[in-house]
């Protein structure tokens, strides 16, 4: 599956410049993202969780309480711990809920549960919220996968393929879909497209010589 999270997401993360406990946590949020983003995800983890211990409920410092759970949540998918980030972007989509990242990467952490069906129903919320977002069109068709309906799964691989070309998962991912369904030749040629795309990607070699 593909979590995602921008830059603009932190840059509009805004602080009313505070002392003592606030600013406790904004450094402390602030050192967490540094972490997140170096891949060093339990520090990260230990960070957000002192931000949040430190920040208030007054409604003023909602938006810096919203990006907190919305770190913490991702960082707790890396760490596949998916039951707490499900917990995190619950919180976060109480607090704002027209985020599209929010509800794909929560569905990423129903994924991780096993619960394909809730996950899909994330995706298309996501799509629904932002219809060009391509990552939410390859986890939608991921969870079609999961629940065999590869006919589906395709459709979505289509859309995330028209939107992100150059992705070589989406073909990786769709070809899969077309051999499932016995589509030997349609497999093969989204397994050579996704190896133009990354060269170096052993699965699509491997698949592509199984399919053959």
């Amino acid at each position: 599956l593909k979590p995602s999270i921008t830059l603009a997401q932190l840059e509009s993360f805004t602080f009313q410049q505070q002392t003592g406990r606030e600013a406790s946590a904004l450094v402390s949020f602030l050192a967490g993202v540094i972490e997140y983003r170096n891949n060093n995800y339990k520090s990260a983890l230990e960070r957000f969780d002192a931000a949040l211990s430190n920040i208030s409920l007054e409604p003023r410092l909602f938006e810096s309480l919203v990006y907190i759970y919305f770190y913490r949540a991702n960082t707790n998918i890396y760490l596949k711990d998916c039951k707490f980030a499900v917990q995190d972007f619950d919180q976060f989509i109480q607090l704002n809920s027209r985020q599209a990242e929010a509800y794909n990467n929560r569905g990423g952490a129903y994924f991780c549960l096993g619960e394909y069906q809730i996950a899909l129903q994330d995706f298309r919320k996501a799509i629904q919220i932002d219809p060009q977002y391509a990552d939410a069109y390859y986890n939608s068709g991921v969870a079609y996968t999961s629940l065999n309906n590869y006919k589906l799964a395709i459709q979505e691989y289509n859309k995330a393929i028209e939107l992100d070309p150059q992705d070589a998962i989406n073909y990786k991912s769709r070809g899969d879909a077309y051999n499932s369904l016995g589509e030997y030749k349609l497999s093969i040629q989204d397994y050579g497209q996704s190896i133009i795309y990354e060269p170096q990607y052993a699965e699509a070699y491997s698949s592509r010589g199984i399919a053959y």
